[in-house]
């Protein structure tokens, strides 16, 4: 979303997701708290339906919103999985081919 002037205003998200503001550009006051800067990420609470942006100036940001599956997570290199043992299928995938093949153009 791109953000033009110091109007406050609201984005509605779900209540009990996951929920993060990325800002690329710019900066943004977020539900009267500190300022989220360029290259930065505000994560928020659960609880809730709806993000107040105090300011934000021209401003870039993206909005993200996730439902919880509030499963262990396991990561390396590029995968992430559940546990260490589905990491490990998914590198034998990989370098078997089964997640497809590269080509140049």
């Amino acid at each position: 979303m791109r953000l033009t002037n110091e109007q406050p205003i609201d984005l509605v998200v779900p209540d009990g997701y996951n929920t993060l503001l990325a800002v690329l550009k710019g900066s943004a006051r977020v539900n009267g708290s500190e300022t989220i800067g360029a290259a930065e990420v505000g994560l928020f609470d659960r609880a809730g339906d709806y993000i107040h942006i105090d300011s934000a100036p021209n401003t870039t940001a993206l909005l993200l919103c996730g439902e919880p599956i509030d499963e262990p997570i396991a990561g390396s290199g590029p995968f992430v999985m559940n546990t260490a043992e589905e990491i490990r299928q998914a590198m034998v995938d990989y370098q078997s081919g089964k997640m497809g093949k590269y080509h140049e153009h």
